[in-house]
This record gives C-alpha cells, structure tokens and sequence, in this order.
C-alpha cells in the first residue's frame, strides 16, 4: 500500500491486482469519507467505514484537509483469499496510528488472528480470551515439510459473512477449545507426517461437529491417500494438504478432480 499527497479534498483509491491491472477504483470525500465515485459501490462502503474507524481512533488521522492518493497492489490472484483484507487493515492501521485489532473489530468483524498474521515474522499461536489477546511465536519445520501443499479450492470465502453465522451458533464449550489447542500443540511438535495427519482429521472433525458442515476430504475427496484440512472461512479459499504419496501423484489427483492450483508448502511460507 502506497500513500502520498494528491489534489482537491478527495481521496483517490486505485487497487491493483497481481497482473498490474485495475480491479477497484474510488473517490473519497475528506470531509465525511462517503464514495463519490466508485466502480464497486459495496466495496467503497466498506473502505468507507474503516476510514470512519481510524479516525474515530485518532482524530488527528487526515485532519489537514489534504487530498491523499491511495495504491494498492496484490501479488497474487484475486480469488484466491490470502488475507488481502487483513492486509489492507493493517496497512490503514499504520497510516492512521490506530490500532487494527480495534479496526477490524469495529468493522468487519472476526478474531482477529488474521491481523496478527499480516504482521507476523513467522509462525504464530493466536488465542483470543475474554478480556485480551494472546500471540506466541512457534518453531515449525518438520521434516516431512515437502509432503505439505496448499490446495486452492476457488470458493473465495466472504470472511465477515462466515463470522456472522458463526456468531449465530452455539458458543463451543471450554472442552473443546481446550482440545484444539492441544491438537495444534502436538501438530507443531509433530516429526512424523502420519501423526500430523491423524491431527489434521482430528482437528477437521471437532470444528465440522461445531460448523455442522461436512469436513472438506469428505465432500470432496473421500479416496485421496492424504489428509486435508480446512483454512480460514471454514470451507473455502484454501485447504492444507499432506500426503506421503510422490508430489507428481498428488498434483495429478487433483488436477484429475478439477482443482489445478496445489502450491508446495515450501514455496508459500516464509523462509526460515
């Protein structure tokens, strides 16, 4: 996200997507910061009201009357869901000194876990209590690494959506979350892809009984020699995926099923 000085008492709002081409423009009122001008009206009015937030935060945020010029630009495709929401959140977090798990809590909604990936370093525990937030670094480069993969499943998730249906269900017990959050312990300790898989179908089957919504393998891949779990909003974007089988087996499966985009795991996260 690039910011600078423009003209007139507009903000002039340009994304671009991962080809370099324009996929969302806008023109924003400083005065109130409704849309003037927009090709995705419900995309403006979602801008829209973050601005309203970071300046409810800190109203210093734009007080100057100074037109602003505002870039975006995505380093991979649009559909696929990569937290380019809780991207632009941070990065508005940053520009207005606000805090942006307060900004998407006042906004779009969610637990925030998203925010404390768009700034992280590596991988992260993230729990959310009652009362505060808590975020640990974790080591995690198991030797079985190049058995992991990224399955694009091309349902983009609309992540406010999914968190306000959640919202709608029963709250899990203490149990439960307990039981996950050991499931992800013993994952990260994990040495062994077949454990690691035990835990991956472990962890799909506690959250499936929560959702009530069938675990991803068993919808669509019920013979696949592997395990697959879920990511993000439950069920969409993306799913991880481990197989001991050759990575030419387990590319070919899936592209054989319809689902061509499978990004090594290795390829994906950042480097050590």
């Amino acid at each position: 996200m690039n910011v600078r000085d423009g003209r007139g008492a507009e903000i002039n709002w340009k994304a671009y997507d991962s080809t370099g081409k324009v996929w969302f423009e806008a023109h924003f009122s400083l005065y109130d910061f409704s849309p003037l001008k927009t090709n995705d009206p419900e995309k403006a009015k979602k801008i829209s009201k973050l601005l309203k937030e970071c300046t409810r935060q800190n109203s210093e945020f734009l007080s100057a009357w100074k037109g602003q010029t505002v870039e975006t630009y995505l380093d991979f495709p649009l559909d696929w869901g990569l937290g380019s929401s809780s991207t632009l959140i941070y990065c508005l977090s940053q520009w207005a000194d606000a805090n942006p798990y307060y900004l998407l809590f006042n906004t779009c909604g969610g637990s925030g876990y998203d925010i404390a990936c768009a700034y992280a370093e590596g991988p992260v525990f993230y729990q959310m209590g009652e009362e505060n937030i808590r975020i640990d670094e974790v080591y995690f480069n198991p030797p079985f690494k190049d058995s992991l993969y990224f399955l694009h499943l091309g349902k983009k998730q609309d992540s406010s959506a999914e968190v306000k249906e959640y919202k709608i269900k029963s709250k899990p017990s203490q149990e439960i979350l307990d039981k996950i959050s050991a499931i992800s312990e013993e994952m990260v300790a994990s040495k062994d892809s077949k454990q690691f898989q035990k835990l991956m179908a472990s962890h799909e089957d506690l959250v499936s009984g929560l959702l009530d919504r069938p675990p991803i393998k068993k919808q669509l891949f019920p013979d696949f020699k592997g395990a697959i779990k879920s990511l993000g909003a439950w069920g969409g974007d993306f799913a991880l995926v481990c197989s001991d089988e050759p990575a030419s087996s387990v590319r070919s499966y899936f592209e054989s099923a319809g689902y061509p985009t499978l990004i090594p795991f290795t390829e994906l996260v950042l480097n050590e």
